[in-house]
């Protein structure tokens, strides 16, 4: 063999082992994948097909609002960054050129904090909240719920008191023991 031949064949060797090493695994049997593992609303069933990450600086978001016991979705401009936190803050000034619309978020001091992370959105909510009358306490959840989920990448929502998960209501009166979404309140919205 000559020594052209035989660099072209060490060649060819070594782009196979190469290309042997660049493969995709093979598994024998399929792996059942946890619901907390599977990223943001892929599970949705309404999601759209490719979803963005979370936007945390937009200037504006869908912020929902009461009329009535419905919840109106509204486009409105969110101070500060438009982080999710701000726009749950934003919930507590109703939009003044749209008379009839209200809300029961009354102050900042029911929603304390807002994170954001695999689709999920965790809402700190303030010890006022259980003062507050079971009627309000629906409709807050509703309202939350309703903005946090019209944000792109969040499908569910957990609701904590003191760092304690809690149990909140949804729209068909039952009491969801963990990660509510929005399809939980579709009949209020609208």
């Amino acid at each position: 063999m000559t020594l052209g031949r035989r660099h072209g064949l060490v060649l060819v060797l070594v782009l196979l082992l190469a290309a042997a090493g660049c493969s995709v695994p093979v598994e024998k049997s399929a792996r059942v994948q946890g619901d907390d593992d599977v990223p943001f609303r892929l599970l949705d069933r309404d999601a759209p097909p490719f979803l963005a990450p979370p936007d945390e600086t937009s200037a504006d978001a869908e912020l929902c609002f009461v009329a009535g016991r419905r919840l109106v979705p509204v486009r409105r401009p969110v101070a500060g960054t438009g982080s999710a936190l701000d726009a749950v803050r934003a919930l507590a000034s109703p939009p003044e050129d749209q008379p009839g619309l209200s809300t029961a978020i009354t102050t900042n001091a029911l929603v304390e904090d807002v994170s954001v992370s695999g689709g999920v959105a965790r809402v700190e909510l303030g010890r006022s909240v259980s003062a507050s009358a079971s009627d309000s306490q629906l409709l807050l959840v509703a309202q939350v719920v309703c903005t946090l989920t019209a944000r792109p990448g969040v499908g569910q929502v957990t609701f904590r008191l003191d760092g304690a998960p809690v149990q909140v209501p949804t729209a068909d009166g039952s009491i969801a023991p963990g990660a509510v979404t929005r399809d939980d309140f579709v009949d209020m919205i609208g």
